[in-house]
């Protein structure tokens, strides 16, 4: 038996080197993030839309555009406001990414708290979150794209809707917050979906008055949405062209949900043990609706691993909450103070296993690797400066940076010419043409080119235009041809 005097600083000293280990995995994501250097296709593609947002340009083109806007309109303005005090949308985007990142933490740390769990395991499963996330998804940490924003949103809805127990004021906030949150990224309907459900089994006054305020909510969303932006706005985003594939979950999946299974099995434990208390039922439904909902998003041509973020949060929750359920049913030998912390050790097992690869990386990547690519890239925005006139970017965070218009959106063009909602003759004629003066890609197209455009535009791409120069960092570069 640990003496009582002792448990206070083992207790300290397990949430600092907690804290330690998800300090080592957070460097590399959130230094990366200071350097002018694209961390992933959707940033310079945040960036023009926030630009868009209190510019002269439309935040919803017509779906016959060369780019597309299929993301609703909060994050941008967000991002906009805060660009405008940094100079920078990019870096204002990190930022926010960032802040939204800890404060999805905070959340999680108080929804564990009012469900029940002391001090100790809540702060634990807050730290349980940023580790994980950092671990093994960490390429949203930092990254200019609304998703963490979104969810930061939802989770402060969360703890509005325990917060208040049931008044009605309270339920009528969680519902704009929620909403708030759909309006910042769409793809955001777990939560939501599973709180109706729960209200409907266990409060069925409150859900009457939770689906009239949300329908009521939603219906002048839409009409202030409507007049903003007209039918552009719900063409873009609910009926943009993306194609889907059916297997393409079953693949991704079980390397996605793999690192997940002790949390997964906590939820259920939690679900079986204590399957009484309501509001684990609702933390259950929670993960039964992300983990359904997820693995139908997945299928969805380019969509990454942010489809499961709100399973990960669903279990990450549950699974602090088991540790309370556990502690108060420990019986025989056990004390709940060893359980507590044997527990937190079982759990916090899959982040530990990443520290080694962190620190070998922070030390390569963070130390040496990123200053160096800086300046590639910077020499690539440069280049792509000095070149008048509209210029094609794969990656829109270098024409971004290089002061240049948004001229086309590869991935959602892709889309739409695949579905034949463009023509391919639309984007061949400025081709043709010599519309662009310079176009950067990535190559992996089945010309080397794009993997984002069909095969005749990159056909049409390659006939036009030739090399002018590739980059480590940014792919090749393509000028008109003189002759053709």
């Amino acid at each position: 038996m640990i003496p009582l005097s002792y448990q206070p600083h083992i207790r300290a000293a397990a949430l600092i080197i907690a804290s330690l280990v998800t300090v080592i995995l957070l460097a590399q994501p959130i230094i990366s993030s200071t350097f002018i250097i694209p961390k992933g296709f959707n940033e310079g593609w945040n960036a023009f839309y926030a630009s868009h947002a209190f510019g002269e340009e439309s935040l919803y083109p017509e779906i016959t555009e060369l780019n597309s806007n299929n993301y609703p309109p909060v994050s941008f303005y967000v991002v906009a406001g805060l660009g405008s005090l940094i100079g920078d949308n990019i870096f204002a985007g990190r930022l926010l990414s960032i802040f939204s990142f800890f404060l999805i933490a905070i959340s999680i740390v108080t929804i564990v708290r009012l469900l029940g769990g002391d001090a100790f395991v809540s702060l634990f499963s807050g730290l349980l979150f940023l580790g994980y996330m950092a671990a093994y998804h960490r390429a949203y940490v930092g990254a200019n794209d609304p998703q963490l924003l979104a969810h930061a949103i939802m989770m402060a809805g969360l703890v509005l809707f325990l917060f208040g127990r049931g008044k009605r004021f309270y339920l009528f906030l969680t519902a704009l917050l929620m909403l708030t949150a759909g309006m910042a990224k769409h793809n955001l309907i777990a939560l939501p979906i599973a709180l109706t459900i729960w209200l409907f089994l266990y409060a069925r006054k409150d859900f009457r008055f939770w689906l009239v305020s949300s329908v009521l909510l939603l219906a002048a969303a839409s009409v202030v949405l409507y007049i903003a932006y007209g039918m552009p706005f719900f063409v873009g985003v609910l009926m943009a062209p993306r194609g889907y594939e059916i297997g393409y979950p079953a693949r991704v999946l079980p390397d996605w949900i793999a690192p997940l299974q002790l949390y997964l099995t906590a939820a259920f434990l939690l679900v079986l043990v204590r399957h009484d208390r309501s509001e684990n039922i609702l933390i259950g439904l929670y993960v039964v609706v992300a983990g359904i909902s997820g693995m139908l998003i997945s299928g969805g041509v380019g969509v990454g691993y942010n489809a499961i973020f709100d399973l990960i949060i669903a279990v990450i929750i549950a699974s602090g909450l088991l540790i309370g359920t556990l502690v108060q049913q420990c019986q025989g030998r056990w004390s709940r103070f060893s359980l507590t912390h044997v527990a937190i050790l079982i759990l916090f097992l899959p982040i530990l296993l990443k520290v080694p690869l962190a620190v070998v990386e922070l030390k390569s990547g963070a130390i040496r690797r990123l200053p160096e690519s800086e300046l590639l890239v910077a020499k690539d925005v440069n280049f792509i400066a000095k070149h008048e006139g509209p210029v094609m970017c794969e990656d829109l965070a270098l024409c971004y940076w290089a002061g240049k218009k948004f001229e086309v959106d590869f991935f959602n063009l892709g889309q739409k010419l695949k579905a034949g909602v463009v023509s391919e003759a639309v984007i061949t004629a400025r081709l043709d043409s010599h519309y662009f003066s310079l176009i950067q890609a990535y190559g992996g197209g089945s010309k080397g080119i794009t993997h984002r455009l069909p095969e005749k535009v990159n056909d049409a791409i390659l006939e036009r235009y030739e090399v002018s120069h590739s980059s480590q960092e940014s792919g090749v570069f393509l000028v008109p041809k003189s002759i053709y």
